[in-house]
């Protein structure tokens, strides 16, 4: 079984183009993380399903900036 780091393949770029990134619709950033169920790991069955990291908007659909074309 192979070592997998966790951290150093969190801090190599992406390979996803940016303009198709998934995004707040609020303030636009691409760090946004689903909600989910405490100890569950289940997606959240709430009202809103992501919630920006950056602003704290919680929402349905996170936006690409292909999509808001």
């Amino acid at each position: 079984m192979t070592d997998v780091n966790i951290q150093a393949m969190k801090r190599k770029p992406s390979t996803t183009k940016p303009e198709e990134r998934n995004r707040c619709p609020e303030c636009r950033s691409v760090s946004i993380s689903p909600l989910t169920r405490k100890n569950q790991g289940q997606q959240a069955s709430g009202k809103h399903n992501w919630r920006c990291n950056n602003c704290q908007n919680k929402f349905n659909d996170p936006i690409t900036l292909v999509t808001e074309r």
